[in-house]
């Protein structure tokens, strides 16, 4: 249901490619076609970290990883810069906040790839 909503949210401002499996995530990555990464807590059986595992193999540092969880605080956003994610969003996810993540998360890879 997260997903659906950030698809919601973005739809208008950004190209959006949903998966739902680790398998899915690496086709996409390969593509190359991609600003950042939306991710959930949990992927089927897979954690967060694991997606940002992947991700990092197959794109680079470079790549914004935002993390969406049903709920969480400053523990869980703590815990996912610490890994070398970009930000947690958590309910209820307003245009503005996806935005506002987005953007930030531009603004990292710009300032990363330099």
């Amino acid at each position: 249901m997260l997903a659906r909503n950030i698809v919601a949210v973005l739809r208008e401002f950004a190209v959006i490619k949903h998966a739902d499996s680790l398998e899915k995530i690496r086709h996409i990555l390969q593509d190359g076609n991609y600003s950042a990464l939306f991710c959930p807590w949990r992927l089927g059986s897979n954690p967060w970290t694991e997606v940002l595992a992947v991700a990092r193999r197959e794109s680079g540092p470079a790549l914004p990883v935002i993390v969406v969880a049903r709920n969480g605080g400053w523990k869980e956003w703590a815990e996912v810069l610490d890994a070398g994610g970009s930000d947690l969003l958590v309910p209820p996810i307003s245009k503005l906040t996806a935005m506002a993540a987005l953007q930030q998360a531009g603004a990292v890879r710009s300032q990363s790839v330099s």
